[in-house]
């Protein structure tokens, strides 16, 4: 009677460990790869969505006029006074600014009127993101606007808006 294994039985039990170690080296390697992809992919979307929420919000709550104005060479802006503040003002002016591909929104008591910002007002100043154009559409009878954000990513943003005020 055999009370042992023998040394070629030892040698294919290690052999079959070591083949199913590397199979699930394989496996885990792989899905540290993909959790890396999904998490890269769910920031994105989790950014655009803020962008799309504050970008809305400000135009539903809008109270004055929304102008635009697109000079060559100089900055985008966007001027609006809203009910929607990031910064607990009341009615606060909101000035939309494109810089160097960069979109930053200008929140202040008084209404931007000139660029560059005085320094004597107090102004809360929010990057947003980066990106490569905008572009503000206005409806001729409505006080609908079409909002149109070319990202850094290649993707575009494009929202159709309208105040209730």
């Amino acid at each position: 009677m055999k009370k042992a294994f023998t040394l070629l039985e030892m040698m294919i039990a290690i052999s079959i460990l070591s083949i199913m170690m590397l199979f699930l080296y394989q496996s885990n390697a792989a899905l540290q790869f993909s959790n890396k992809t999904y998490k890269k992919e769910a920031k994105e979307i989790i950014t655009i969505n803020k962008i799309r929420e504050v970008i809305y919000l400000d135009f539903l709550l809008s109270i004055s006029t929304v102008s635009f104005h697109h000079e060559k060479h100089k900055a985008d802006t966007i001027f609006m006074q809203t009910t929607h503040s990031l910064h607990r003002r009341i009615n606060p002016y909101v000035t939309y600014l494109v810089q160097e591909n960069k979109l930053y929104r200008v929140e202040s008591l008084k209404k931007v009127t000139k660029l560059p910002l005085p320094r004597d007002e107090e102004y809360s100043i929010d990057f947003i993101t980066k990106i490569k154009g905008l572009d503000l559409y206005k409806a001729k009878k409505t006080k609908q606007f079409l909002i149109v954000l070319i990202l850094d990513t290649k993707q575009q943003i494009m929202m159709k808006l309208s105040s209730l005020n």
